[in-house]
């Protein structure tokens, strides 16, 4: 199956769900009275992320609907409102990291005490569309899931913060049971839940395959992202991405494995380890880029998403055979084949030609 057979659809049903989304944030703020310089002051805020996060491919939301086709369910009114759900807490988890980290711009202390408060509402709406989708079912349990998904990405994002320069004293060993560990609950957890969510609200009894292969899926996810922190497309214009900066990690003094594999290579040079509140200039950028993408930090990385892509394929190909599986293997394949590997191959051909 190609990806142009999913990225249709997705690109068509992100657009539905960020108008249901759009709806429900405007009644809401609609429905409080505040002083129009405050109001004006909240929307801003909520706009930092949610309009960025709306016009993107909403793919936690498109998961789910793969999840509930997949076990065979036929789509109501219900699956949109929990899509939309589901996108509403992966907003929530980023404007609370937005509130504890600078990986989304350089922003005030004021502006990040508004992000926290801006999740906290957006928590709070959420909540309303989950007990929309729950008229035949158990609203309870699906809030116990969904809290439990938040509170699984709040230790993540704590491992996250631990994860500094004096990781590098550590046995590669000793680290990647830390950093898959984080890696699991920043993006694992809440990828393998959609599967239940989907199985809660229609009383199906669910598939453990898919659970795992979707938690695999997510853990490779966020190592894919990880090292796309490390590589630019465009050295003149960082600011080109929705969510975070590039080097936002070793702006925030992150030790991530392709970082921990880039340092070790370098020999811990100091010009590039990891400090909070690091300034990278254009200089640095460009020494940078240049040395990390001659390092064998990204094949290294790459390798370790390859084994986490057959645990997600074995286990998908386990579930019983139907479009929406095979969409699921498809999609899958963006932690082999991405914008990031892409770009490395192309700047390699680039300097070798040189």
């Amino acid at each position: 199956m190609r990806r142009s057979d999913y990225m249709d659809e997705m690109q068509a049903f992100s657009k539905v769900i960020a108008q249901r989304i759009e709806v429900t944030i405007r009644r809401r703020m609609n429905e409080i009275h505040f002083e129009k310089n405050v109001e004006d002051d909240l929307r801003q805020s909520l706009d930092l992320i949610v309009s960025n996060r709306l016009r993107s491919p909403l793919q936690k939301p498109y998961i789910y609907f793969l999840c509930a086709r997949t076990l065979g369910v036929e789509i109501d009114e219900r699956d949109y409102d929990c899509a939309a759900a589901v996108e509403l807490l992966n907003i929530a988890t980023y404007q609370e990291n937005t509130a504890i980290d600078s990986k989304f711009r350089t922003l005030t202390h004021l502006q990040k005490s508004r992000q926290y408060i801006c999740a906290a509402m957006t928590r709070e709406w959420l909540n309303e569309l989950l007990d929309r989708a729950c008229v035949n079912s158990n609203s309870r349990t699906l809030r116990d899931i969904v809290s439990n998904i938040y509170s699984t990405i709040n230790a993540g994002q704590v491992l996250d913060l631990n994860l500094t320069v004096d990781e590098l004293e550590l046995s590669e060993e000793e680290y990647l049971d830390r950093y898959l560990h984080r890696c699991e609950l920043l993006s694992g957890v809440f990828n393998s839940k959609l599967g239940t969510i989907a199985s809660l609200i229609h009383r199906n009894k669910g598939n453990p395959n898919l659970e795992a292969g979707l938690k695999a899926f997510g853990i490779g996810l966020q190592i894919t992202n990880d090292l796309g922190d490390n590589i630019i497309f465009d050295s003149n214009n960082l600011s080109k991405r929705s969510y975070q900066l590039p080097f936002s990690d070793l702006r925030n003094g992150r030790i991530t494995y392709p970082l921990f594999v880039f340092l070790r290579e370098t020999k811990y040079n100091k010009r590039f380890i990891p400090i909070n509140g690091k300034k990278l200039d254009g200089e640095f950028v460009a020494d940078f880029a240049s040395f990390f993408i001659k390092s064998s930090a990204v094949q290294r990385t790459r390798k370790l998403v390859s084994s986490f892509y057959r645990k997600a394929t074995k286990r998908f190909r386990e579930i019983e055979r139907s479009k929406s599986r095979d969409k699921l293997i498809t999609l899958a394949s963006i932690l082999l084949w991405n914008k990031y590997y892409t770009e490395v191959r192309l700047r390699r051909a680039s300097s070798d030609a040189l």
